[in-house]
């Protein structure tokens, strides 16, 4: 069977790339696209053992259907649910609407699967 039993898998981790500037560099590029290798590889066991993984959206604020030269691993990499997060600014004052994504997360059906109250 494999695996530690897990059925669930949470990480609140991750990394925003920048193709614009990012990319530019040679061994920085070779190094990024061997990370999404192992995250889609690790992504793929756990998929066929049945174990669900959870990741952070990130927080750069980027809708990422509008931002095409951006990449976030591992939350747009394969078998891997994405969260972010919603909420009012000024909550504390009484908004109430959590409707709409928080100023801070990352936004967009390419990058986030699911969206929960989150704002501080």
């Amino acid at each position: 069977m494999g695996g530690a039993g897990a059925q669930v898998i949470n990480m609140s981790l991750g990394a925003t790339i920048d193709y614009r500037t990012d990319w530019k560099d040679k061994e920085f590029r070779d190094a990024i696209t061997e990370l999404q290798k192992i995250f889609d590889r690790v992504s793929r066991y756990a998929y066929q053992l049945g174990v669900t993984i959870i990741v952070a959206a990130g927080n750069d604020g980027l809708n990422l259907d509008d931002n095409n030269e951006f990449t976030v691993i591992p939350a747009q990499n394969q078998h891997i649910i994405s969260v972010g997060s919603t909420g009012p600014t000024g909550w504390q004052l009484g908004e109430s609407n959590f409707t709409d994504p928080a100023y801070y997360t990352n936004s967009g059906k390419s990058g986030v699967d699911i969206a929960a109250p989150g704002v501080l």
